[in-house]
């Protein structure tokens, strides 16, 4: 379904770019997400202004508006999508056995992409679906009018993590992200006692945007980005898609335990776990995610030359893992005769 949005897109944009530019485009295909954040709320706001934030219209309108783009993402799919070279050099490759070895020849990696998309997406997931319990807001226009706003002051983490993606490690730009959105988790615990009330304090406010920005342009963008980059084609989309439906656990995970703890404690609480588990996360981050270079990644992109030759997928997973955890195959950062 559309969650295959996340591997498909991440496998096509990696494949049609070379390893240097790769960080940049992954970066340029997420932030997208930011601007489809801010489109959905502004089309109820601006169909609550023509037809009442009452009528049956404004819901069948918005509802609409989304099919007609998912139509026309399918359309032009269909139409202008073709698969990647790479893919087609590894499409006749391993099964389904051979793809099972070649992602557990690779377990540390995908432990890594996995596991911390995972965690990221219960904080994420668990504030921004209740964004308006946070800040309360009466439903309706209003509710949308937050939604609005905590998307717009997210944006610009989004549009940074673009020139930052090519510049710095996308496991650093991770870590980072993580440790300061702990950080603005602790100081909402500290000073968010107007949190969940109709007294919303502005400084509540404005560390909670800068969490956001510290979110969309770090660990938002790289936990979709680095299992685009770090896999070999022939399994690159199943490990992106195993790390996105974890997130996606995370996501859940998130969703239901926000109301039970925010009812059971308080919103400083809340806070407080969130800031927990975002810095559980950079420690996983550290110590399952590989720290690569351009150059690790185009020793892993030669791998795919050699699955027309014959060379299987586990063995490509096991050199790749090689390189991205030992420095190269060998110890040496040059790929052994193929």
């Amino acid at each position: 379904g559309v969650g295959g949005e996340y591997p498909l897109s991440a496998a096509n944009t990696v494949e049609n770019v070379t390893p240097e530019s790769s960080a940049r485009a992954l970066a340029t295909t997420f932030a997208g997400m930011g601007l489809g954040l801010i489109l959905a709320p502004l089309v109820v706001i601006v169909l609550s202004a023509a037809f009442g934030a009452n009528s049956g219209f404004v819901w069948r309108g918005a509802f609409a508006f989304g099919a007609m783009f998912a139509s026309a993402l399918a359309f032009f799919r269909y139409r202008h999508l073709q698969e990647t070279s790479s893919y087609k050099a590894t499409s006749s490759g391993a099964g389904s056995e051979g793809k099972g070895l070649a992602l557990w020849s690779m377990r540390r990696s995908l432990a890594g992409t996995a596991g911390s998309w995972l965690l990221y997406d219960i904080v994420t997931y668990g504030v921004s679906m209740y964004s308006t319990t946070i800040f309360p807001a009466a439903p309706g226009t209003d509710s949308a009018l937050i939604v609005l706003l905590i998307a717009v002051l997210s944006f610009p983490g989004s549009l940074a993590a673009i020139p930052l993606a090519g510049f710095f490690c996308l496991r650093s730009l991770q870590i980072a992200g993580l440790l300061m959105m702990a950080l603005s988790y602790v100081l909402l615990s500290c000073f968010g006692s107007s949190l969940g009330t109709s007294d919303i304090s502005l400084i509540c406010v404005v560390i909670f945007s800068l969490g956001k920005c510290f979110d969309t342009g770090g660990p938002g963008m790289t936990t979709f980005a680095i299992p685009g980059q770090i896999f070999p084609t022939s399994i690159r989309g199943t490990a992106h898609g195993i790390s996105a439906a974890s997130g996606k656990l995370g996501a859940v995970i998130g969703t239901f335990a926000f109301p039970y703890v925010s009812s059971a404690a308080s919103m400083e609480t809340v806070m407080g776990l969130m800031a927990a588990v975002s810095a559980i996360t950079a420690i996983w981050t550290w110590l399952f995610v590989p720290l690569y270079t351009v150059e690790d990644l185009k020793e892993i992109s030669k791998l795919t030359e050699g699955a027309a030759a014959g060379l299987a997928a586990e063995r490509q997973a096991e050199l790749a893992e090689q390189v991205l955890h030992e420095g190269g195959v060998g110890g040496k950062g040059e790929l052994e005769p193929l």
